[in-house]
């Protein structure tokens, strides 16, 4: 007996052990931590400063956690971003009420008050509110979408004429988060938002920005219902149905066509809406929807050639396929799959996609089709101000080349500051503004105030290419 308490006591020794070891190493590689980002403080490297403080602030084993969100809100406040320094001190004054770094943090807070005032009654500058999520499982999104509004705010204020000063608030993802932003940017008397990021909260946000008359657009969300019955909400991101609108609408005034067939998915939202979309716009547009096949399950797909006759199938100049998968890389598989058994079919017709289209490989049967879809995106890599973008976004987020995300946030935000600089009523230049292009979007409101613009492309074995 006594041997077994011996050999336990042994075990536990060993386990403290091992914790303590594991601590002491934990807590050494966050001295070092904090030493690494006061070094960049102190050599005015305040982005990696900030990066390395709050990284360090997220380390449980930290012990110094409470300075190191206080040397975060100094180095935005030393780098310029006073309202984003104010709102990471109010945080460390919420969650650290009786630290004795309290009084420093909230001297810092108010000097970075003052900067805001001085530069503000100096310049009478515009106020752009940004309202998105911190809390979100992939927070690398927000942190893209940011990114480009503030790339395309520090263009224009490098540029001369009235400056631009973001003002960012967190949605929080509550269920309160996306009204309760809105409503405390509206208070700071912002010229316009940008977000909320996802439909739900845009809905719930609507009511409290339609109330303060402050022009909302929402870059993401696409659910058919966000703008409806408001005047002050608009939507960046074209809804399912808009998108077959727009391809349905270049089939027959670019293409001229003036046949049609369609091929969708029961049961599948976005494959129903996309068609919903296209079948609408053709009819109006005055062309002829000869059929609408709605196919029961996805294995129908592959029928296509079995279920309509090579003479129906002759008899329309375009094809509508809107083929919708949840993931993204089974949908590609089963386009190119679909498209090489439609390059069986002698005298096929010209073929019309969706945007996952940019990234279907043409077999060789397929590449004896003619192909086009529409896009939402496209990005024209030699411009010279999308490389100019690329770069000041390597600065931002060194190391990182901009995504999709990151140009959204810079045309959503270039396309409103155009606007303010008009002046005059803001809600009648963003519904009346002409087409605008972007670096990688397009955008014109409709009636509806939902974006209707966007890529016409062709695709082949070479790849794609921008055809409107």
């Amino acid at each position: 007996m006594g041997v077994i308490i011996m050999a336990r006591r042994s075990i536990l020794a060993a386990f403290i052990t091992v914790t303590f070891v594991s601590a002491v190493f934990a807590q050494q590689r966050a001295e070092e931590a904090f030493a690494d980002a006061l070094s960049a403080f102190e050599s005015e490297d305040y982005n990696r400063a900030y990066a390395g403080f709050l990284a360090l602030y997220e380390m449980e084993a930290a012990h110094n956690r409470t300075a190191a969100l206080l040397m975060a809100g100094k180095s935005l406040y030393r780098r310029g971003s006073y309202q984003e320094s104010i709102d990471l001190l109010a945080r460390f004054r919420s969650e650290h009420p009786g630290s004795s770094y309290l009084a420093e943090a909230e001297q810092v807070m108010a000097y970075a008050r003052l900067r805001l005032r001085s530069a503000e009654t100096a310049a009478g500058a515009l106020r752009l509110g940004v309202a998105l999520p911190l809390g979100v499982r992939d927070p690398s999104a927000t942190q893209a979408l940011f990114n480009g509004i503030r790339i395309a705010v520090e263009q224009h204020n490098q540029s001369g004429g009235p400056p631009v000063q973001i003002i960012f608030r967190d949605t929080h993802r509550s269920r309160g988060g996306a009204p309760d932003a809105v409503k405390a940017l509206a208070g700071q008397g912002v010229d316009a938002i940008i977000g909320p990021l996802y439909s739900g909260d845009v809905k719930s946000a609507a009511p409290v920005a339609e109330q303060a008359g402050v022009v909302m657009v929402a870059p993401l969300a696409n659910a058919e219902d966000v703008t409806r019955g408001w005047r002050h909400i608009f939507q960046a991101n074209p809804t399912f149905a808009g998108r077959g609108r727009f391809v349905a609408q270049q089939a027959v005034q670019r293409l001229g066509y003036r046949t049609l067939g369609i091929v969708s998915e029961v049961g599948k939202g976005r494959s129903a809406e996309m068609a919903r979309g296209f079948e609408e716009e053709a009819l109006a547009q005055g062309a002829e929807v000869l059929f609408h096949l709605k196919l029961s399950s996805p294995q129908d797909w592959m029928r296509i050639p079995d279920l309509i006759s090579a003479d129906t199938l002759h008899g329309v100049g375009a094809l509508y396929l809107p083929v919708h998968r949840p993931n993204a890389s089974e949908e590609v598989s089963l386009v190119e799959a679909i498209l090489s058994r439609l390059g069986r079919v002698a005298g096929a017709p010209h073929i019309l996609g969706t945007e996952l289209w940019a990234d279907v490989s043409v077999s060789t049967f397929a590449s004896r089709l003619d192909i086009s879809y529409g896009d939402i995106f496209h990005v024209r890599r030699m411009r010279p101000d999308v490389r100019a973008f690329q770069r000041s976004y390597r600065m931002v987020d060194p190391g990182q080349a901009p995504g999709r995300l990151g140009y959204v946030g810079h045309d959503v935000a270039s396309f409103l500051i155009a606007q303010m600089m008009k002046g005059g009523s803001l809600v009648w230049q963003v519904a009346g503004a002409r087409a605008f292009e972007g670096l990688g979007t397009r955008i014109r409101f409709d009636e509806n105030h939902q974006n209707t613009a966007m890529y016409l492309l062709h695709l082949d074995a070479q790849g794609s290419r921008l055809a409107w």
